[in-house]
C-alpha cells in the first residue's frame, strides 16, 4: 500500500486545482516515512511537532474498538474445495501456508448477533469521527514554514544522527530486530532527503484553510 499524508479540512473540501501541477510541489507520498524525524527536528527548533497535527484514523478506530471490547464476528467465509456454492454472495482468493492459493465463498449473514455486532462497529466508527481533533491552520503553518526554512538552510548533521539513534532505539524496544531498525533509520550521510515538495504543498493548502477560516488536521495512511 502506498503511504500518503495530506491536509484535511473540517468543513470544506480541498480544491483539486489549488496546488499547481509543477515539479516543486509534492503529492504527500514522500513525507510519511520522515514524520518521526521531522517532529524531532521541530522540537529541537522550538516548533510544535509535526505529528501533533496528525490524525491516524485507523489507529483511532483500533483503540476505540479495543476500549469498547468489540469482538469481530466470525468471518462468513467457507473454503471452496469443489464446485462454487450457488448461494454465495461473492468469492475471494487468498494465499495460504506454503504459498498455495485457496478460494473462499463469502456468505451473507443476517442473524441478529452478526447484525448487532456490525451496528455497534458502525456506531464506534461514527463516534471516532465525531471526536477527531481539529487545529488552527495558522499553528500548522508555523510548523510547516519552520521546516521549509530548515530544509533550505540545511539540517545539522548532529540533529539527524541523534534523531536516527532515538528512532532506532524505539523500534528495537518495540521488538524490531536491530538490523531491520538500522535499515529503516540508517546513519545519516550526505544531504538529508527532505520531503520539501510535500511541505510546499501543505503550505499552500494551509494558507487556503486560513483564508476560508476552516480548521484542519493532517490525515495519514500507511
Amino acid at each position: 500500500m502506498s503511504q500518503w499524508m495530506g491536509v484535511s479540512l473540517r468543513r470544506e473540501r480541498m480544491p483539486d486545482c489549488l496546488v499547481p501541477g509543477e515539479a516543486k510541489y509534492g503529492n504527500g507520498q514522500a513525507i510519511p516515512r520522515h514524520v518521526a524525524a521531522l517532529s524531532e527536528f521541530c522540537e529541537r527548533a522550538g516548533l510544535t511537532r509535526l505529528d501533533h497535527f496528525i490524525v491516524d484514523h485507523c489507529a483511532l478506530v483500533e483503540r476505540a474498538l479495543e476500549a469498547a471490547a468489540w469482538v469481530e464476528p466470525e468471518s462468513p467465509e467457507e473454503e471452496v474445495t469443489g464446485e462454487d456454492p450457488a448461494g454465495a454472495a461473492y468469492f475471494v482468493s487468498r494465499m495460504g501456508e506454503g504459498g498455495s492459493w485457496k478460494r473462499y465463498a463469502v456468505n451473507d449473514r443476517t442473524d441478529p448477533e452478526y447484525l448487532a455486532s456490525q451496528k455497534r462497529y458502525e456506531w464506534i466508527v461514527e463516534e471516532v469521527e465525531k471526536g477527531k481533533p481539529w487545529f488552527d491552520p495558522m499553528d500548522g503553518l508555523r510548523t510547516v514554514r519552520g521546516l521549509i526554512e530548515m530544509a533550505e538552510k540545511g539540517i545539522p548533521l548532529a540533529w539527524r544522527e541523534e534523531a536516527a539513534d532515538r528512532l532506532r532505539s524505539r523500534l528495537i524496544e518495540a521488538g524490531m530486530e536491530p538490523g531491520d531498525a538500522k535499515e529503516m533509520y540508517p546513519r545519516p550521510v550526505g544531504d538529508y532527503p527532505f520531503p520539501l515538495w510535500d511541505l510546499r504543498t501543505f503550505e499552500m493548502e494551509l494558507e487556503f484553510a486560513v483564508q476560508i477560516e476552516d480548521l484542519f488536521h493532517f490525515t495519514i495512511s500507511y
